[in-house]
């Protein structure tokens, strides 16, 4: 239910910072402003020209000061719909605090996480699609993720659907008239225009979900391993790949013991990737726990780097790890290090091996951007993303899952000349299954624990 009080919250990240921005939402947002804040200008707050930022004091309950900026956005052109005042004040974490809770004496109450965005959807600023886009814009990690959140953000999903279900809307319209007047000669869609439509509205949505599909490795990332004898510059590569020293590198073997691991961008891949202890037998027990860790990783990883030293030849060890790998069930890379040393390591019974292997130097960087285009060769298929209407999230997939479902059992009524009634409630269920994709037949439940994703102020 939408509520009509006034909201307020912090909308810059805890913590202490140059500026903090507050934002107050609702029908007495601009009094309530205007009990803090007081332009230099001498004219009261809620009287200053809106959309226009004004300079003046924040003057709180106990004496304490600031000086900032605040800007008026009239109800309904604001970001919620509703009136709303935003007010910079200086970082401090004190400074906010005292702002908000002055905010909340002249009559706010604090915001719920997700509440500006909330109001924004109920009063048809937004959609639930691009709220969901806007969460994973807050979330995102990688410039893959900001891609596919931006192109929520911008509509193109929101777009797709208005087209797919105004053809389907259409097409349910002439059912309906066709089983209502019978007998009446009126004008409407050909069985073969019926079929056309209803195959076209499948393969869009069929779309939508390949493309859902596609990104995976974007949204979710991939398992990944990298694995290999010691010393083979395993650890330096993942630092190179960090951008920051995250695990200890040293010359002597067996450093890394056990597995680390952390979410790493390579190109617009996300890559869960695990550094694990060098394979080999030891007689360490500590040691021993690590390989075999790092054994397990590699079973379960969808990409193994396997890294092998170049500047040195490759001896019966090497060889008897790549012919185990040559078995694993995911993508094996192997990775040859150390290319801005002299070469030692014949590549040839590595190449006789893997499909592909690319040689790179972690500490100059030769290398890291092929790498890079390789991982994304393997992983990505497809749109660039954010090229085209995205998914975001298993609500909206399973939500068009079944808009697809409905879709193909109309299709197959209307190809064996089945009642047109029976074609009509399958194309009412995937109207209603598009509808609930983008938030027009959702419960309030759903609603609910979409916004709950959000941080407050947001």
């Amino acid at each position: 239910m939408l509520r009509r009080d006034t909201i307020a919250a912090v909308s810059t990240p805890p913590g202490k910072g140059g500026v903090a921005l507050l934002r107050v939402s609702g029908p007495e947002a601009f009094s309530v402003a205007s009990a803090v804040f007081f332009p230099k200008n001498k004219k009261s707050l809620a009287d200053q020209p809106a959309r226009r930022a004004v300079y003046g004091e924040i003057l709180c309950a106990g004496g304490m000061r600031d000086s900032g900026i605040a800007v008026l956005y009239p109800a309904p052109a604001s970001f919620t719909g509703e009136d709303v005042a935003e007010i910079c004040c200086h970082g401090g974490v004190l400074v906010q605090r005292t702002v908000l809770r002055a905010l909340f004496a002249a009559g706010a109450r604090p915001a719920e996480p997700g509440e500006f965005s909330r109001r924004a959807l109920l009063n048809g600023k937004m959609d639930l699609c691009e709220a969901e886009a806007f969460a994973d814009l807050l979330e995102a990690k990688t410039e893959g993720q900001l891609k596919l959140a931006l192109s929520g953000t911008a509509g193109k999903l929101k777009r797709e659907l208005d087209g797919i279900a105004g053809r389907l809307a259409d097409a349910a319209a002439a059912l309906c008239a066709k089983i209502d007047y019978p007998d009446e000669d009126l004008a409407g869609l050909s069985p073969a225009e019926l079929a056309g439509v209803l195959e076209d509205a499948r393969g869009r949505v069929a779309r939508l979900i390949d493309g859902y599909e596609q990104s995976a490795p974007v949204r979710e990332g991939v398992p990944a391993v990298i694995c290999g004898l010691p010393n083979a510059g395993k650890s330096s590569l993942y630092n190179a790949l960090a951008g920051e020293e995250l695990a200890i590198v040293t010359d002597t073997a067996g450093t890394t013991r056990d597995v680390l691991t952390t979410d790493l961008a390579v190109g617009d891949v996300l890559l869960r990737i695990s550094d694990t202890a060098g394979l080999r037998e030891s007689a360490d027990e500590i040691e021993r726990i690590g390989v075999g860790r790092a054994l397990a990783a590699v079973e379960s990883a969808a990409l193994v780097l396997f890294v092998i030293d170049r500047s040195r030849p490759l001896g019966e060890d090497c060889l008897a790890l790549a012919d185990r790998l040559s078995r694993a069930g995911g993508t094996v890379l192997p990775v040859f290090t150390k290319c801005d040393l002299p070469a030692a390591a014949d590549p040839a019974p590595i190449e006789a091996l893997f499909s592909r292997s690319l040689s790179l130097s972690a500490r100059t960087g030769e290398g890291l951007g092929e790498l890079k285009k390789t991982v994304e060769e393997l992983f990505l298929s497809g749109a660039a993303p954010g090229e085209e209407a995205s998914l975001a999230g298993e609500r909206q997939y399973a939500a068009a899952l079944a808009a697809k479902t409905a879709l193909e059992n109309a299709r197959a009524a209307h190809a064996a000349g089945m009642p047109e009634d029976c074609v009509l409630a399958d194309v009412e269920e995937a109207i209603a299954a598009l509808g609930e994709l983008d938030g027009r037949g959702v419960s309030e439940e759903i609603v609910s624990r979409v916004f709950s994703r959000f941080c407050v102020g947001k």
